[in-house]
């Protein structure tokens, strides 16, 4: 496989240029997407918790909170109601898209 021999002068620095740019590929994950302040309400809001939503995902996400404590003081979220299972399947599909 080759491991037992020096890299060449050219294949030392192609492994030097690679690792550097996987750094910087790593770096930039780990980088917190800032958002513009002129854009809340707008593109983003932040949650109680500090995060980062889009303003139709984070109230779809509280809707289905509260939809979900209803539905348990009326005793039905062990019903077979096959409408509501549908509406909440929409409702998750949109709190599950994020928009980073």
């Amino acid at each position: 496989m080759g491991w037992d021999r020096e890299l060449t002068e050219e294949e030392a620095d192609e492994e030097r240029r690679h690792v550097e740019e996987m750094n910087r590929v790593c770096e930039e994950a780990l980088d917190e997407p800032k958002p513009d302040p002129a854009r809340e309400g707008i593109d983003w809001v932040r949650t109680a918790d500090g995060d980062l939503r889009h303003p139709l995902q984070h109230r779809c996400f509280e809707s289905t909170v509260k939809f979900w404590r209803q539905a348990g003081e009326l005793g039905l979220e062990k019903s077979e109601d096959r409408d509501r299972d549908q509406f909440i399947f929409e409702f998750q599909r949109v709190r599950s898209w994020r928009a980073h």
